[in-house]
């Protein structure tokens, strides 16, 4: 075989390789790679910075674990913004979110491709579709005792299929709110996670307005059947809402994730009548907050927290 010097690309003092050679590094990469795999994954490594990261794998999962390539990965606007820009809430209070801290690795939905299976783990095979908890990563080692690792049926999108995690954020609006048919319930914010806890607030039968300042979200809840809207950048929504619920909602959930908005939001419902006030807000650690309510015995924290009948588990 003939060699092809690259002499006339290369500095002065670098070995010039021939293509003999070549085939032989490239004969030792493909060895290499039988034993070890890249995974390239998103990281933040301070505030406001993004970069990809690449790490080396095993070319098996561990015994515990499935091995997963990812197809589609779901940003979180809200946390994964706040997370970038240091404004989570996460950075101000470590001891609750130790988690919190660059470099951070975001993500938290994604569909992918079940690509090897350890020898502890059953019910997987190589080839399945699944619904997991991934980072923005090209592979992921999974371990489904711990996280949820779910077949997805063949019919499914699967590039919707990841938003299934932030329905599952807006239902514990509902959840912690005991949403009943004929309840009026009164969202604000109409992003992502606002527009789902008001459909499924909707499929519990109760009546729903939400409040935004986006004509573009209120259009888009429109077509999702949130035919009640307040322009935010318009009217008093505390009026509106009062109005249009007939002095009050019964259940008002802040989605937005910013704290100025709790007063007004509680604002909303109808002065203290004697029932606990239904009122969920975005990162409040799903806790119910009651506007000025007169001293009572507290229940016990397991009767307190206890699934209303109609979201209890099967």
């Amino acid at each position: 075989m003939q060699s092809v010097s690259f002499s006339a690309f290369l500095p002065s003092g670098l070995v010039v390789l021939c293509v003999p050679s070549w085939i032989k590094i490239l004969e030792f990469l493909s060895e290499w790679t039988m034993t070890n795999l890249i995974n390239i994954k998103t990281v933040f490594p301070g505030p406001n910075e993004v970069a990809l990261r690449e790490d080396e794998l095993p070319a098996a999962p561990p015994p515990h674990t499935v091995r997963i390539r990812t197809r589609y990965s779901l940003i979180s606007p809200g946390t994964e913004l706040a997370l970038l820009t240091q404004t989570h809430i996460g950075f101000s209070k470590p001891e609750t979110h130790p988690w919190v801290r660059y470099p951070l690795y975001p993500g938290y939905a994604a569909v992918g491709e079940v690509e090897a299976v350890g020898e502890d783990v059953s019910g997987l095979a190589p080839g399945d579709a699944v619904f997991y908890m991934g980072r923005h990563e090209l592979y992921a080692d999974a371990d489904p005792s711990e996280t949820p690792v779910l077949p997805i049926p063949t019919t499914a999108r699967e590039d919707h299929l990841p938003f299934a995690r932030l329905a599952q954020i807006a239902n514990s609006a509902c959840y912690v709110a005991n949403v009943t048919a004929g309840n009026r319930v009164a969202v604000i914010g109409l992003g992502l996670v606002g527009n789902l806890a008001a459909q499924i607030c909707r499929r519990h039968g109760a009546e729903v307005i939400g409040v935004d300042l986006s004509p573009a979200r209120r259009d888009i809840a429109a077509r999702c059947g949130i035919v009640h809207a307040v322009e935010a950048e318009r009217e008093d929504a505390i009026a509106a809402v009062k109005a249009w619920s007939n002095g009050g909602a019964d259940v008002v959930i802040e989605a937005t994730g910013n704290p100025a908005l709790v007063v007004p939001a509680l604002q909303m419902r109808p002065r203290w009548t004697g029932d606990p006030a239904r009122f969920v807000a975005r990162h409040s650690r799903n806790r119910r907050l009651h506007p000025d309510p007169p001293a009572r015995r507290r229940r016990p924290w397991r009767a307190r927290n206890r699934p209303p009948a109609h979201c209890a588990r099967k």
